[in-house]
């Protein structure tokens, strides 16, 4: 059993933390805005004040935010053991290290690409687990509504021999060891033919997190983390799958809004099975109007994509969720952003058969459909997203 201290500032992120509680062990919550006590009634998670002092019986400490100044600072002179935060992650997510960023991967890219997220494991060095993800932003189907912070993405592992990987976050590894960093650390870009532009660092466990990542690995979550932070070997059991998530949320978001739902229950859980596939930050919607986060993984899209909808299909019990039915189609094609990807040079995927890119020549065409109506399945945007991490950005004193 694991002791866990958890900093979020309204509630990110705090998914992962339920999960850790529904494994059996104890977990502790600090909110920087001071009203976390309606996300964990009667849910076993505790709320506290002083995340010093909470942290004096902690095993970890896991940021779902960045942004919390000198409290990091303190916490970080405690000697525990911290993921997802601390002075690495503070760094990249001020002006000064979103500059360093991009003078070093000096990309003058401005034209037509996909988004992903390209994320790796860092501790004294990259540890070769390297994924991409291809993530949705905005509310509705079809790619409409407003830009959010994330709706839901396809991730697949690619292998660190891949160009992504050694343009991107290979040559950043000089300011992640400078500043002492540990955890996973993302990077979303545009990438197009044969450049990218960096739209911002994903480094802590927040929104932008692709949580999907979960799926790769057997160990329970909060295992996986632990062992994470004590810097032992991270094996993937299932490397050659895709995972995916889907997030659900009520009305208005992504804004904030002042009013509850008086603890309307929006989710039923029935079955236990169903828990290591879900990231609930607010069962009823009584804080925030972000319900959490259903994950899945399958060896193809189309499982993954059945699997996803399935469990959302065993839970939702209430026409308020609203969730996007399209996630790894229209737009931002998953199949084509992998082929795309692949047949440019930019990765190597690890996927169950031939990693060719003869291959995915022959196997990602799209439908006759879908060939003819180029708007349903163009992957390539023009739009640049303010980066998420930059948001939370302003420290707590």
């Amino acid at each position: 059993m694991l002791s866990v201290l958890a900093m979020t500032h309204k509630g990110e992120g705090t998914g992962i933390l339920r999960r850790i509680s529904d494994e059996g062990n104890i977990t502790k919550v600090y909110f920087s805005n001071g009203r976390g006590e309606d996300f964990f009634k009667r849910s076993g998670v505790k709320v506290v004040t002083n995340p010093i002092e909470a942290s004096e019986s902690a095993d970890l400490i896991l940021y779902l935010n960045t942004g919390f100044g000198r409290i990091a600072k303190d916490l970080d002179s405690t000697g525990r053991m911290v993921l997802g935060g601390g002075r690495g992650q503070e760094f990249f997510v001020t002006p000064i290290g979103q500059n360093a960023v991009q003078t070093i991967l000096n990309s003058n890219f401005e034209g037509m690409g996909i988004i992903v997220k390209v994320i790796g494991f860092y501790d004294q060095g990259f540890k070769g687990l390297f994924f991409v993800s291809f993530p949705y932003m905005q509310l509705m189907d079809g790619e409409k509504g407003e830009v959010t912070p994330g709706v839901g993405g396809i991730t697949i592992q690619i292998d660190k021999e891949s160009k992504l990987v050694k343009e991107s976050l290979d040559k950043l590894e000089i300011l992640l060891k400078t500043n002492e960093y540990k955890g996973f650390f993302g990077l979303m870009l545009v990438v197009g033919e044969d450049a990218f532009a960096p739209i911002g660092p994903i480094v802590s466990f927040g929104v932008s997190f692709p949580v999907e990542i979960f799926e790769f690995f057997k160990q329970s979550t909060s295992d996986f983390l632990f062992n994470c932070a004590k810097g032992e070997e991270l094996k993937i059991a299932y490397s050659n799958n895709y995972t995916g998530s889907v997030g659900l949320s009520l009305p208005p978001y992504p804004h904030d809004f002042n009013y509850k739902y008086n603890g309307v229950k929006f989710l039923d859980i029935k079955h236990p099975a169903i828990l290591k596939h879900i990231y609930i930050e607010d069962l009823k919607g009584v804080s925030t109007n972000f319900l959490g986060w259903v994950t899945a993984r399958g060896i193809n899209l189309t499982e993954t994509r059945r699997r996803l909808y399935r469990t959302i299909s065993n839970i939702v019990c209430n026409s308020e969720v609203r969730f996007r039915e399209d996630i790894g189609l229209r737009k931002q094609n998953a199949e084509e952003c992998i082929n795309f990807l692949v047949a440019k040079g930019w990765i190597n995927a690890i996927i169950e058969r031939e990693q060719s890119k003869s291959y995915w020549k022959e196997h990602s065409r799209v439908s006759p459909q879908l060939q003819e109506n180029r708007e349903d399945r163009e992957c390539f945007t023009q739009e640049y997203p303010e980066s998420p991490e930059a948001s939370n950005s302003n420290s707590a004193e």
